[in-house]
């Protein structure tokens, strides 16, 4: 969950975009989706996945790359909460 300061919600989807296109690579089998919330533009989530594993997903989290990406973002920022969701029903 990304809580982004105003007047920088173009440059925080430019980064996330840019910071994800990295993280795809490594993980050629995920999609990645940024969400915002439209009564609250200054609230985005974003989600991806499936990740292989926790193991897997701590390595990307120690990455230069990943922690470059979070370095970017950082100026656009408020707040930030990283976490990992573990799938329980899935309805398609």
């Amino acid at each position: 969950m990304w809580r982004v300061k105003a007047g920088h919600e173009d440059e925080f989807v430019r980064l996330w975009r840019a910071g994800v296109a990295d993280l795809a690579r490594q993980l050629p089998h995920a999609s990645f989706r940024l969400w915002r919330d439209p009564r609250d533009t200054l609230r985005f989530q974003s989600v991806g996945g499936p990740v292989e594993s926790e193991d897997a997903l701590d390595t990307i989290r120690g990455s230069e790359s990943f922690r470059a990406a979070m370095d970017a973002l950082e100026e656009t920022l408020e707040s930030v909460e990283v976490g990992a969701l573990e799938l329980v029903e899935e309805i398609a």
